[in-house]
């Protein structure tokens, strides 16, 4: 299975370079950073009104 990976890999880098394809893997970094970044928490979740780090604060106090 590993070789059938790293020959799909290998089809397009010698198709287009290996600089074009780390150029094509930042870019699809970015987009994916981008989408995960416009995901919101639903409003009225239970639990939503808890601070951060309300549990810590019991168990070191």
């Amino acid at each position: 299975m590993l070789a059938v990976g790293a020959s799909l890999g290998a089809l397009p880098a010698s198709a287009v370079g290996a600089y074009w394809c780390f150029a094509l893997d930042a870019v699809s970094f970015c987009v994916s950073a981008a989408l995960v970044q416009r995901v919101r928490k639903p409003r009225g979740e239970a639990g939503a009104g808890r601070r951060r780090g309300a549990a810590c604060g019991k168990i070191c106090a």
